[in-house]
């Protein structure tokens, strides 16, 4: 790459954090001020004062600056009203960058949580120091040096400790608030809130979609269903933060290796789906492999401190569309492909022609 190149895409990166900075303390101040009114967290609500906050529409800041200061309630008929009359053609853009600043505020507190607990190591770290040190039969003075040295430790990992559980509680609220308002916006939305793939409502219309389509065209439809291996033990062994950022990091692989027309969505609590239009048995199969190389193959950390999370594995069923087939008769048959691969074991693939 150039320097000049690589000069631009620099630019283009900052220009591209800049902005996601500035969207996220735009959602900040809506999150604080739909409690604040007492509102409900719908996306009208937030298209509203998202919109407030980043200035795009002048006059409507100035009309709700006029409702503030006339200190009267903000009832569901007048923010309705507001919505009908400044958005016209609908909040989609506006939701789209309130989703994006939600994941990224709740992947930066994830991370933040993570580091505390991590800080806390250094008390193991010099305990485990000690106990060599007493292995050695150190003399009377060293021993009183230590004592004293142990006593402050104690006093000072007491206190991080104190300080540090307090603000994971706090961190914690926090995105358990986020994540609840990431799920009001997205409820009737065809948006998954936590990876950002196709929601349950919009995988069915993309299956049949693509059912019709491929039938008129004559072309082959591929139909996969993956699920997590043994989740449920990430969650009970490091906490549904860490459960999240799995299925984070699963929905990074599964689109990574799939082609863009591709239509990926996660259609349960670990479970995801992948559509594949003009594509063979044989091709799907590949896909299904590579998805399951891919994921099982990357070495996955629950922390800072490089503690390792275990291999993490999918399941998957493979499906060949049937001339005629309804999408939910399609599915009924993946998800049961996808059954028998998990009664096999671990990182295991059905298809309907075995």
């Amino acid at each position: 790459m150039s320097p000049k190149k690589s000069a631009a895409s620099a630019l283009e990166e900052e220009a591209y954090q800049q902005e996601l900075r500035e969207s996220i303390r735009w959602l900040k101040l809506t999150v604080t001020k739909i409690q604040q009114l007492g509102i409900a967290a719908n996306p009208e609500n937030y298209a509203i004062w998202y919109t407030y906050y980043s200035g795009a529409k002048p006059e409507l800041k100035q009309a709700l600056d006029r409702r503030l200061n006339s200190k009267l309630p903000f009832t569901p008929e007048l923010c309705h009203q507001f919505f009908s009359q400044y958005f016209v053609e609908g909040p989609e853009q506006q939701l789209a960058q309130i989703r994006k600043a939600l994941r990224t505020m709740i992947s930066n507190l994830s991370a933040e949580i993570n580091e505390l607990d991590s800080g806390l190591s250094s008390y193991d770290a010099f305990l485990t120091g000690c106990e060599l040190e007493l292995g050695k039969d150190p003399e009377v003075s060293n021993l009183t040096v230590m004592i004293q040295n142990l006593l402050l430790q104690t006093k000072n990992c007491r206190s991080q400790n104190s300080q540090a559980l307090k603000k994971v509680g706090l961190l914690n609220r926090e995105v358990q608030v986020l994540q609840k308002s990431m799920q009001e916006i997205s409820d009737d939305a065809l948006e998954d809130p936590l990876t950002g793939l196709g929601s349950i409502r919009g995988f069915e219309q993309e299956l049949a979609n693509s059912l019709a389509e491929c039938a008129k065209e004559g072309s082959p439809l591929v139909l996969l269903m993956l699920a997590v291996d043994k989740f449920s033990d990430i969650n009970e062994l490091h906490g549904h933060l860490v459960g999240d950022r799995v299925l984070r990091f699963i929905s990074i692989a599964i689109r990574k290796t799939v082609k863009g027309k591709d239509y990926v969505a996660r259609c349960g609590v670990y479970q995801f789906a992948v559509i594949l239009q003009n594509t063979s048995a044989e091709g799907g199969l590949v896909v299904a492999q590579s998805i399951l190389k891919n994921v099982a193959s990357t070495k996955l950390t629950v922390n800072r401190e490089g503690e390792s999370l275990g291999k993490v594995t999918l399941s998957a069923g493979v499906c060949l569309a049937q001339k005629n087939e309804t999408a939910s008769a399609l599915t009924n048959r993946t998800e049961a492909c996808l059954k028998q691969a998990k009664a096999r074991d671990c990182n295991q693939i059905a298809s309907d022609q075995d």
